[in-house]
Formats: structure tokens, sequence, C-alpha cells
């Protein structure tokens, strides 16, 4: 009974889809898009279609181009029709293929969208010459374009004066032949940074209308939700972005503290991943029996303390409420959870101790 009720595409042999036989088609898609396509390259169609010689060539030759390269012939299907509209809209505008513009070819993709399949269809203008094939720089730069334009507006301009000036530094420094100038990558770095900021800033403090409003806890708070080895880096590129906009009167204050960082020649080899991870487990498993020495370990294992840094450390030097520790001579260090757990149990071991009242 279910072989009676198969139908078959007298084409193909192939079975009907569902959607062919629910409206009615005596083919299947596959083989009516291969007549489509075959129509539209026809020299009927394209003796009727176009009125130039340089308009019906191109249009052939952009079938070659997707027979060559074995476009499916579904997306030839819809894409070929959508091309042919824009070919004689070229005919009545220009008086031949290399009088087209590019900047009038890339509004009419734009304005045909999706459906014309811009991706092979600016592969096929390429090779036809029609368009310049982007470079790897071009690319990158209208990446941080589109995302820029998807900040929030009253974050937004201050960050595209930011770039602007960034930009202009760099082709300065390419003009000049310097040896290292300012890469994209970097640009893009901090792009990442500050869109991570303005995102946390967002949903955290929704109310705050602009940088005006942004303080210094609020940076210290971002930077805490950081992973520890990325946090100075990214609070030089922060501290970067505020400076600029106080220079150039976009904000009224840099809402972050101008501390030196710290960078000393390396001394002696780091140690392996393999010791860095048994270092971890034993700060861990130490937080109850011995807190005082897992405490100084994890000073100097996760925020790179020295130890005459840790010798100065005074109890009024830690600020529990924004989870921050000032040291003389360096930027602040950002208390981990683990931290927290390390302070609480040494506290506890030292009202045990004598004299511990005496001791600041």
């Amino acid at each position: 009974m279910s072989e009676m009720k198969r139908q078959c595409c007298p084409e193909c042999g192939g079975d009907l889809w569902p959607s062919d036989i629910k409206d009615g088609r005596k083919s299947c898609s596959p083989c009516q898009q291969k007549k489509r396509t075959a129509y539209y390259l026809s020299e009927t169609y394209m003796h009727t279609a176009f009125s130039t010689t340089w308009g019906k060539e191109l249009f052939k030759s952009l079938g070659v181009f997707l027979e060559e390269h074995e476009i499916r012939m579904g997306t030839r299907a819809y894409m070929l029709p959508k091309a042919a509209t824009i070919f004689q809209e070229a005919e009545r505008c220009f008086q031949g293929q290399g009088w087209i513009e590019k900047e009038w070819m890339e509004e009419r993709i734009k304005k045909v969208g999706v459906t014309l399949f811009p991706t092979f269809f600016r592969a096929f203008l390429v090779q036809e010459q029609i368009l310049v094939e982007t470079s790897q720089d071009e690319k990158t730069l209208q990446a941080l374009q589109t995302r820029l334009a998807k900040i929030p507006q009253h974050y937004r301009h201050a960050m595209e004066v930011y770039f602007n000036e960034r930009l202009a530094v760099r082709e300065r420094q390419i003009k000049l032949n310097a040896k290292r100038p300012i890469t994209l990558r970097t640009l893009l770095s901090d792009l990442d940074t500050l869109s991570r900021l303005v995102r946390w800033l967002t949903e955290k403090l929704p109310d705050l209308t602009g940088w005006d409003m942004v303080q210094e806890e609020h940076i210290h708070a971002f930077l805490l939700t950081l992973a520890p080895k990325t946090r100075e880096l990214q609070r030089k590129d922060l501290s970067l972005f505020f400076r600029l906009a106080r220079k150039r009167r976009l904000i009224t204050h840099v809402p972050l503290m101008e501390l030196p960082a710290r960078d000393l020649p390396r001394t002696i080899e780091p140690l392996s991943l393999e010791e860095q991870k048994g270092l971890a487990r034993k700060i861990h498993n130490s937080i109850a029996t011995f807190p005082e020495e897992a405490l100084l370990s994890a000073l100097c294992f996760y925020h790179g303390l020295s130890s005459s840094q840790i010798c100065r450390l005074k109890t009024q030097h830690v600020d529990v409420e924004r989870g921050v520790i000032y040291v003389v001579g360096r930027p602040p260090i950002y208390l981990l959870a683990e931290d927290f757990l390390l302070l609480d149990q040494l506290l506890k071991q030292r009202q045990e101790l004598p004299y511990a009242k005496k001791k600041s």
C-alpha cells in the first residue's frame, strides 16, 4: 500500500518532497531549480532581458562562474534573477562594463541583500575586475567600525574619537617607516576590552548615562571580573583610553588611579606548568590547616608581590568592601574568592595568638 502512495519525479525518478506534493508540483524541487537556472541562462531569456551585448556577456559569464565553482543549483536559481536585475540597471546607467562604479555596485548589492548571495556575487565581480578584492586590513577596519556602531550611543562617541586618534597615529607611524607601528590586532584587542567594560556597565549599572558618571570603584569592580593574568594589561588599556578622552575634554575626570606598572627583568626561570598546578593545589588544600603560609604563597604566586612588599603590608592596607589590597609602589591587587577564605582563616588563627590585639 505504501508503494502505491509513493510519487516519483517523472524527470529524475526520485521521490517527490512532501512540500512538492502539498503544493501540487509534478516534478521535484531540484529538477525545478535546474529548469529555472537553464531558463535564465538561455539565449531566449538573455536576448529579451538585456539590451546591450556587454550586459548579456556579463550575465553569461556569471553562469559560467557558478558552473565552474560548482555552486548548488538552488543558489543559482535564486541568485541569477537578482543579478539580472542589477545588470539591467547597470545597462541604463553606464556605457559599458568598464564604466561601472564600485560604490554604485556595492550600494545595489547591499540593497538586494542576502538573496543575491553576496559572497559569491562579489567573488565574480572581482574576477571581472568590476570590484577590487578587499585587503585583510580593510576587512579588519570594517569589522572594527561595525562593532563600534553596536556600542550604546552614550558610550560610543568617546570610543570613536579614541580609535580615530589611534588610527591616525598608526598611519603617521607607517608614513614615517616606524619599526613597530600600532597593529590593527592591537586596536581590536583594545576594542574587546572597552566593549567588555561597556557591556558590564550596561548590565550592572544601567542608570549610568555616560563615561562622566563612571567612578573608580566601578572600574575596580569590573577589573575583579577579569582573569588575574590579563587584569594589569587591560588596566593599562583602560588608562590610555580615559587619559585620551580627558585630554579631548570628552570626560571630566579619569576614573582610574595613575600608578606605575611593575616591569622588572626576569632573574630566575619561572615554574613549569606542572609545578604551577601543584603549587595551586597546595595553596587550596592548606586554607584550613596552614592559612598564614598559604596566604603568603598566594600573594606571591597569584599577585606577584615581593617579600619586601609583603613585609610592609598592614591591616589598614586591606579594603575588604572593594576587595583590594593597596601596595606601596605598585598598582593595587584585587582579591580572589580564595584570598578572602585565607584572610578569614588567618584572622581566626591570630585571635588565638598571644598579644594578638597589639599587632597591627
